[in-house]
């Protein structure tokens, strides 16, 4: 007897009693939203607002001197050392002369920074000890503060860890003289 329907027809009537079952079920649990939304009500205006007996004895009294919001411990203090100024009141140091590009940045990652341009360049050329030392005078000559740096022993270990050729103990110290 299945046989005898087609897909169409299945689908159809499954859509149908489907239907009807959510029909029954909304109809059965809401059944006051549905009357609600079938009939109209008239539109409520809304709720007076209730007049207290208080109110009247405030608006008599004089206002209280202007206060911060939410001051009810008082005004906050300002940490030591600090003061609120105006926006035009602020100023900023005058930059010295004498301050230098190298001592703002730091010495140190400016030239391990040429360095490593240095140890490309010479990768790419496949340069020498002999291409290396002139490369050195130059980046002496740009930072020439480097000289009586402290952190010379790590710049030296950098080079001789990064340098595509062994250089001795004697060349690494006089490099930098």
């Amino acid at each position: 007897m299945l046989e005898q329907f087609t897909w169409q027809q299945f689908l159809v009537a499954a859509f149908v009693l489907s239907l009807v079952w959510y029909l029954a079920i909304f109809l059965l649990y809401y059944r006051q939203k549905a009357s609600g939304f079938f009939l109209q009500k008239p539109k409520e205006k809304p709720p007076e607002k209730l007049h207290k007996e208080w109110e009247a004895e405030l608006e008599d009294e004089p206002e209280p001197e202007e206060e911060e919001p939410g001051t009810l411990m008082g005004r906050s203090v300002e940490p030591e050392g600090v003061s609120m100024v105006a926006m035009d009141g602020v100023h900023f140091a005058e930059r010295s002369p004498d301050a230098h590009k190298d001592d703002q940045l730091g010495l140190v990652p400016d030239v391990l920074e040429e360095l490593k341009v240095a140890f490309r360049d010479l990768e790419n050329k496949d340069g020498g000890k002999t291409d290396f030392f002139p490369l050195i005078q130059q980046i002496k000559e740009k930072y020439p503060k480097i000289e009586a740096s402290d952190n010379l022993e790590d710049i030296n270990r950098y080079i001789r860890d990064n340098a595509p050729f062994l250089l001795t103990d004697e060349e690494l110290e006089d490099l930098w003289d």
